[in-house]
């Protein structure tokens, strides 16, 4: 429920984690969860000087609740990268749920063959390609680099 924005943060660490008395606040604790939000070693400047080079869309798809989804975007300055973000909390369902990668394809009017889908976890690159979207495991950073700087259009 958390990640599909039908509660917020406040709501979800009064329910999970501050329901009895801790030694720690909730703003504490809130501090602590966006610090491990960090960038994959040279992946995001690299990205970002990728992207001025290339006329290609670029969308986030991603399983985040509304504040850390926000916070990641201004932290990282993600509008630099990506075009538009398809969140979860935004959407109302997460993936590997098939509505959220078609509910993308149904906003951006894209063909699932023509899309390049990237991500760090096997499951969700087959969820996404049981959808004919071609999906590709993000393993390391030189390997998404080498096929993104073939795509440079």
């Amino acid at each position: 429920m958390f990640e599909i924005g039908s509660i917020s943060l406040d709501e979800y660490l009064d329910t999970v984690l501050f329901n009895q008395s801790r030694d720690f606040t909730k703003d504490d604790f809130k501090q602590f969860m966006y610090e491990q939000s960090v960038e994959l070693p040279e992946m995001l400047s690299w990205v970002k000087s990728w992207k001025k080079q290339t006329s290609l869309p670029i969308f986030a798809l991603n399983n985040e609740s509304m504040e850390i989804n926000d916070y990641r975007i201004e932290k990282f300055k993600l509008h630099d990268v990506f075009n538009g973000f398809f969140s979860s909390c935004y959407l109302g369902f997460r993936k590997p749920d098939p509505r959220i990668y078609q509910t993308a394809l149904e906003i951006t009017r894209l063909n699932p063959k023509e899309c390049l889908y990237f991500d760090d976890r096997p499951m969700l690159v087959d969820a996404a390609k049981k959808q004919g979207i071609h999906a590709i495991l993000h393993e390391d950073f030189e390997n998404t680099k080498q096929i993104l700087e073939n795509l440079k259009t």
